[in-house]
């Protein structure tokens, strides 16, 4: 309790960037995305963190497709 008081940004930063990264293991981009994005408004370098959630989005988004496009034909 004595270190609550002296809590300072990069507590919260670690914090959400956890809460992103468990939300990326469950590919639940979207909100991995929207925690990394919270975390990046104090520190820009973890938008690079959100730019592999996007790729990582968009790679599963484009496998479905082509899955899904397999399986009509």
């Amino acid at each position: 309790l004595f270190y609550i008081r002296f809590i300072s940004a990069e507590v919260f930063i670690y914090s959400v960037c956890l809460i992103s990264i468990t939300f990326f293991i469950q590919k639940k981009y979207k909100l991995a995305y929207l925690f990394a994005m919270i975390a990046a408004t104090l520190n820009i370098t973890i938008v690079f963190w959100g730019l592999v959630i996007c790729i990582s989005y968009f790679w599963d988004v484009c496998q479905t497709y082509s899955e899904n496009n397999l399986l009509k034909t």
